[in-house]
């Protein structure tokens, strides 16, 4: 996330070439391993039915690259604050360093809907309306390269299922 703030702000001659660099760091792994699955077809399967699982394990990755890019503010901020835990732990209070808190563990109430989503991820909103702001005032060439990524991470987060968040959003280490 740093890298595309950095590339838009600090180093606009790049251009579309640190975005570019950012989304192949993301969907690379994803795009290979289908690769790899598509190409790795078993002697007695045939061919419409290798082709029709291959298709469906490249939309789950092509999903989960989406999702992961939707996320990346959100993911950011909690592994800073992990950090930041940690640091402040090992450093200052030297209590509790081995305390972690699992999902299951929670005693916080989590509101499965838009509301809720928006309280337990704030930062995304927060983080896309503050680099708009930024790219507007200091680099507006840069705005059509970086608004659809702001947008994604600025997005309404009502979906049919509702399930429009992390899996574990309350996870603190």
């Amino acid at each position: 996330m740093l890298f595309l703030l950095g590339n838009w702000l600090l180093l606009p001659e790049l251009g579309g070439l640190g975005s570019l660099l950012v989304l192949a760091i993301i969907t690379l792994p994803g795009l290979l391993s289908a690769l790899v699955n598509g190409f790795s077809k078993s002697a007695d399967l045939p061919w419409a039915m290798h082709l029709r699982g291959v298709a469906g394990v490249a939309g789950r990755q092509l999903g989960q690259i989406f999702l992961t890019l939707a996320f990346l503010p959100y993911e950011a901020f909690i592994s800073l604050d992990a950090i930041g835990r940690t640091l402040l732990r090992l450093l200052v209070t030297r209590k509790r360093l081995l305390q972690w808190q699992t999902s299951s563990d929670s005693n916080e109430p989590t509101r499965a809907d838009l509301t809720g989503s928006y309280v337990t991820m704030w930062i995304e909103p927060f983080v896309a309306l503050l680099s708009g702001f930024l790219l507007f005032s200091q680099q507006p060439a840069q705005l059509p390269l970086a608004l659809p990524i702001l947008g994604l991470w600025l997005r309404l987060r009502g979906s049919p299922g509702g399930s429009a968040s992390p899996l574990n959003p309350r996870l603190r280490i």
